[in-house]
């Protein structure tokens, strides 16, 4: 199945009031042990699977994930195993998933690059998780169809090294997961949640998290463009095409922006969410007419943040890259560390912004709306496309 969430990180000055919310009369506390498995060499997670072992309460559950249909979706098989052949697995320190449970399964598209039996001897324990999950419902009536439907899900723990348990990695987030009903009820929820308590997005799984501490990092490289996964059909409409576009923006701009309000203070994270917000505003004033769903607001909101993060950018590079440079020619030293200090609204400050995290959650919906419902579903984007790109190569210098 696929699942459909969005995950966010909880700032610890809105813990106390977000903690109220979670746990409720009608919340249930779960603990959550989970052992992860991949390649010593990871090959799973270069591939976008995470693939584990959890106990959820009093049973056993196989789980794999992989890449969905959307930024918010995530391709999801459960397999309930038998608790007496695990306990039975765990005593002889033998836990080992069985991959021929996706044979036939709409997962096994995620595995067609592996060959599932050299995979299955080489796979090996790379960390486990130990959470304490709160979850909860909120729902909406619905006269018309069925009700909408949300879980909410706190969870706080660690992860830790499969090898070496003093090596671990705090866990501190919240989901929103559709369970049923509209996906505008998933969206409208966690705009509501996100400005009362100033969550922040992030696209960060506990796979990568894994993946991270037992590499000894704290943030993945920052991610560049990568026009490879652009696909556009030649006979896309406009409404489809702008999504598209938007779409392939955000894979650049929500990785980036995961790190940093994570804490990253890498220079390189600054730099390619600046490019991706850029290349999302051109897109979206270039196509502005190919879609009637296009936020006249988020325009400005994104040109305040990608203004922001330049002026932080150009003196951290100033300091780092070109003041050594200057120094090794002979110039007389110069200390920016003030100058940067003095910059009063810092990177993560920027992202933190309730209207720039609001404006993720609208494109992030934008792209994963149906287009065919637009007045415009019947109009080829190639036939406006060589107006529009003729427009924008005059402006060019």
């Amino acid at each position: 199945m696929q699942e459909i969430e969005l995950k966010f990180l909880v700032p610890e000055s809105r813990l106390k009031s977000l903690m109220r919310q979670t746990h409720v009369k009608s919340s249930q506390v779960t603990q959550l042990a989970a052992h992860y498995y991949d390649t010593p060499d990871q090959q799973l997670a270069q591939a976008g699977i995470g693939l584990r072992i959890r106990k959820e309460g009093d049973t056993w559950v196989q789980t794999i994930k992989a890449g969905g249909d959307g930024i918010a979706a995530r391709l999801e098989h459960n397999a309930v195993l038998d608790n007496e052949q695990v306990q039975a697995m765990l005593d002889n320190n033998e836990l080992m998933p069985d991959l021929a449970v996706y044979q036939d399964t709409p997962v096994a598209a995620a595995l067609a690059d592996f060959k599932l039996k050299k995979l299955a001897k080489n796979l090996t324990r790379l960390y486990v998780t130990d959470v304490e999950r709160t979850t909860r419902l909120l729902t909406e009536s619905n006269e018309d169809e069925a009700d909408n439907c949300i879980e909410m899900a706190y969870d706080q723990g660690e992860i830790i090294h499969g090898t070496d348990d003093s090596l671990r990695k705090a866990i501190q987030e919240i989901e929103f997961e559709l369970v049923s009903g509209d996906l505008d009820f998933l969206f409208t929820t966690a705009k509501t949640w996100c400005k009362r308590y100033k969550l922040c997005l992030s696209t960060v799984t506990k796979a990568e998290n894994g993946s991270l501490l037992i590499n000894g990092q704290n943030h993945s490289p920052a991610v560049n463009a990568n026009l490879s996964q652009l696909q556009i059909d030649k006979d896309s409409s406009a409404p489809t095409f702008i999504r598209v576009v938007v779409h392939n923006c955000l894979l650049q701009i929500l990785p980036n922006s995961s790190a940093i309000v994570a804490g990253s203070i890498d220079d390189d994270h600054i730099l390619q969410l600046r490019i991706g917000i850029d290349r999302l505003r051109t897109a979206l004033k270039a196509f502005a007419d190919f879609s009637d769903e296009i936020n006249p607001e988020w325009l400005p909101i994104l040109k305040q943040t990608a203004t922001l993060l330049s002026d932080y950018y150009q003196l951290a590079y100033i300091n780092a890259q070109i003041e050594p440079g200057l120094q090794a020619c002979g110039a007389p030293a110069v200390d920016w560390t003030t100058d940067i200090e003095n910059i009063k609204i810092t990177p993560i400050n920027t992202l933190q912004a309730n209207d720039f995290q609001i404006t993720l959650l609208e494109l992030i919906a934008f792209t994963m709306s149906d287009p065919s419902i637009e007045p415009q579903t019947d109009q080829l984007a190639r036939d406006k496309l060589t107006k529009v790109l003729s427009k924008q190569y005059k402006k060019m210098p």
